[in-house]
């Protein structure tokens, strides 16, 4: 079970990398935020990509669950739903730690690759089962909007109960699926 050092460490690492990216901050900075030293922080952590890594793994972890779950129900409305009410969920449970993902370029560098790259895999099974497998691009780019309307504006709305976002994102991706090319 992680001590109380650690757990400051995470919150501290997630506020700073929020505020300042991911790439503007220093291991120095964490440490001084913390109140203990760089070599104590080395202690806990390889670098600052471990705690980047520390701190998306269980929320990546919740939806890579979101998408087996779905991929157990039979009938394709139910996998859309499973996938849209559980990424909606997991996103607004982690705003500030999924909006790293999302939103902050610096994230995504070489020391973070596998990150990026787990994330990209979840991304892409989850725009499969939106699109029902079908290939063509044009229902690719709506289960890619209606995938972007659950996921990007949560961290947006830091101010919203997680309820109402909740209901409101899921809405809208349901309106972007329903549209029909002509």
């Amino acid at each position: 079970m992680p001590d109380k050092t650690w757990t400051r460490i995470m919150e501290e690492a997630r506020t700073l990398f929020s505020q300042q990216t991911y790439g503007g901050t220093s291991m120095q900075q964490i440490a001084q935020a913390v109140g203990i030293t760089k070599a104590s922080l080395y202690h806990y952590h390889a670098g600052k990509s471990a705690i980047l890594s520390t701190l998306v793994r269980d929320p990546l972890v919740e939806l890579e669950r979101v998408l087996e779950l779905a991929s157990l129900r039979r009938e394709r409305e139910e996998r859309r739903d499973d996938v849209l009410n559980g990424f909606a969920r997991v996103m607004i449970a982690h705003r500030q730690t999924m909006g790293l993902l999302l939103r902050d370029g610096s994230v995504h560098g070489e020391q973070t690759a596998e990150i990026r790259d787990l994330f990209q895999v979840l991304i892409d099974r989850a725009m499969d089962v939106l699109s029902d497998g079908n290939t063509g691009w044009r229902r690719k780019l709506l289960a890619a909007q209606a995938l972007g309307a659950v996921t990007d504006p949560v961290a947006l709305f830091a101010d919203v109960p997680a309820d109402e976002l909740h209901v409101e994102l899921v809405r809208g991706a349901h309106a972007i699926l329903a549209l029909r090319h002509h």
